[in-house]
Formats: C-alpha cells, sequence, structure tokens
C-alpha cells in the first residue's frame, strides 16, 4: 500500500513540473481520484491533505503566505478560495 502512495506521489510530482515549465508558478494543487490534494511549491511536493481536511489546508495556506511569502492573490487562485477567507485565515493564526 505504501509503495502505491509513493508511485502516486511521483506521478503527480511529474505532472506538477510538466504544468509548471508551461505555466511557471510558485505554488501548484494537484488532486488525484482518490480525492488526495498534493501542494507543490516551486515543483517540490510540499504538503498533503484529504479532500475535507480544512484544518490542515488552512495549515498549508498560512505556512505558505507567511513563512515563503507566497502572495495572497496567488493563493487564492490556486485553492480556489478569496482573498479575503485567505487572510481571514492569517488574521486567525497571528
Amino acid at each position: 500500500m505504501e509503495q502505491i502512495a509513493v508511485n502516486l506521489t511521483f506521478e503527480a510530482q511529474k505532472h506538477a513540473i510538466n504544468i509548471n515549465q508551461a505555466n511557471p508558478l510558485e505554488v501548484s494543487l494537484i488532486v488525484n481520484v482518490s480525492q488526495t490534494h498534493y501542494v507543490f511549491y516551486r515543483n517540490t511536493l510540499f504538503a498533503q491533505y484529504e479532500k475535507n481536511d480544512n484544518y490542515t489546508r488552512n495549515t498549508i495556506l498560512v505556512q505558505l503566505f507567511l513563512c515563503h511569502r507566497v502572495p495572497q492573490n496567488q493563493l487564492a487562485d490556486v485553492f480556489q478560495l478569496t482573498a479575503q477567507h485567505i487572510s481571514n485565515l492569517v488574521g486567525k493564526y497571528l
């Protein structure tokens, strides 16, 4: 089972690299068939979370904004949220 997860991760990473070569973004999001979300930062797997795990998603968003200085507008586009929602999350964290 772990080997399958590793293979899926590598395939998702290859897919993200191909996408980012055509359209370079610091952050990209890949969703596989089992609804696992893979977050890539500069073409490297940064984190992953399940579909309904909003707590983990929010933590990842705050880390990307505060630690890696990814703009809120870019995060909003990638995660399909509003910039105001991300701003509220960061405010709650601080």
